[in-house]
């Protein structure tokens, strides 16, 4: 937890990097309101959805980070890998831990004043279901939350194979954002390209709890979306449990 509170209190030095932060992430949700706005501007019904689609992937946005991945591909390349496992704390939740601090500073300097700003938009246009479907919409973005993080560890020790990972964590990133529903609704795909979205563990970041909270989510869907997301995140889990030993081995046998 220490390495939480370090992560944390370090975001916070340098004050001008704090107040850019949040102009930026209001400048950049302003444009993607006026964005919308544009595009169904003879759709008001359209506008108001779109409007709250996009607060609200912007916030559930703020609970994700691809910082695993270079974390621990530097750690590979640098070759303290190996000088970290002799520390008495697992190397993947260190630095989990250290990401989380700096997932917390994010949302309190980006997230609470865009929470701030926008919640009249979100009052006016918004009709958020029971509270049952926003506590399936918390869970679900926490079960996000970890399966984003396992995806990134698993491209961070792919750097024991090539000496740059930046590629494909460029390309995860990518499909994430445009699969995953962050940006546009998945509703707005065409047939073949909506169904590869339905496939794949993606939607279940973004598009899925967006409908828990304002969507039409029926409670037969929401049970088998969740068995599907949970057996998503323990195949991945085991797949990164299988790599991570795999990593030790390498170290073990062939001295990192």
């Amino acid at each position: 937890m220490s390495f939480f509170i370090i992560s944390l209190k370090s975001s916070f030095i340098y004050r001008s990097s704090v107040i850019f932060s949040i102009i930026g992430s209001l400048f950049s949700m302003l444009l993607t309101i006026a964005l919308w706005t544009f595009v169904f501007q003879h759709d008001p019904e359209k506008i108001k959805y779109m409007i709250t689609y996009a607060i609200l992937s912007s916030i559930i946005g703020m609970c994700y980070s691809s910082g695993m991945s270079n974390a621990i591909a530097g750690k590979v390349t640098g070759g303290a890998f190996a000088i970290d496992l002799i520390r008495p704390v697992n190397f993947i939740l260190m630095h989990y831990y250290q990401l989380l601090g700096g997932i917390c500073s994010s949302f309190i300097m980006r997230g609470i004043p865009v929470i701030a700003v926008f919640t009249p938009l979100l009052i006016m246009n918004a009709n958020f279901n029971s509270p049952l479907h926003i506590l399936c919409a918390i869970i679900a973005i926490i079960l996000g939350h970890f399966m984003y993080i396992i995806l990134f560890s698993l491209i961070g020790f792919m750097a024991f194979v090539f000496l740059e990972i930046w590629p494909f964590n460029r390309l995860l990133d990518n499909t994430i954002r445009f699969l995953s529903g962050s940006f546009i609704p998945l509703a707005f795909f065409p047939g073949w390209l909506g169904t590869l979205a339905n496939v794949l563990p993606f939607r279940f970041m973004y598009s899925f709890p967006i409908q828990l909270l304002i969507g039409n989510e029926s409670i037969t869907s929401i049970i088998s979306n969740f068995i599907i997301l949970i057996i998503w995140i323990l195949v991945l889990g085991l797949l990164l449990l299988f790599t991570y030993k795999r990593a030790i081995n390498k170290c073990t046998v062939q001295g990192g």
